[in-house]
């Protein structure tokens, strides 16, 4: 994994010159005199946390633990859901590859609106006068 790497030491003394790093994805934190320590923001790490959830409950076989992990996921089509478990495989593996934590999470979380603005906008149509009208298109997150 590509991560960035500095001193607890600088760190501590320039703390602003390395927070601009963590927005990004995880930095290791070297220290001499005890094992080194990894910071990263709390929505990277809750992002890579679900996703981690989710593709064990995958790998098991287990759809009903990945939307436990997800739960916005049951608000998507078949399709889509197919479509943000693809692109959160491919984003994932990019980030731990590149260390970008960052983009994981955008990804993730631009899929959990459009879930859960899917879910709404079904939520409006059950309670709107019946209408003949087509369905409204929910744009979906791109890349």
């Amino acid at each position: 994994m590509a991560v960035r790497e500095r001193t607890l030491s600088e760190f501590l003394q320039h703390s602003g010159q390395v927070l601009p790093d963590v927005a990004e994805g995880e930095v290791v934190l070297r220290r001499r005199d005890g094992e080194d320590l990894v910071i990263m923001t709390r929505r990277q790490s809750e992002a890579l946390h679900a996703v981690l959830q989710a593709y064990f409950a995958l790998a098991d076989g287990n759809g009903s633990a990945v939307q436990a992990a997800l739960p916005w996921l049951a608000f998507l089509s078949s399709g889509d859901r197919a479509a943000c478990l693809r692109e959160l495989r491919e984003v994932g593996a990019a980030a731990l590859h590149s260390g970008q934590l960052s983009r994981l999470a955008e990804t993730l979380y631009a899929w959990e609106a459009t879930g859960l603005a899917a879910w709404d906008l079904q939520r409006r149509v059950e309670q709107a006068p019946s209408q003949d009208e087509d369905p409204i298109e929910i744009p979906r997150p791109s890349r």
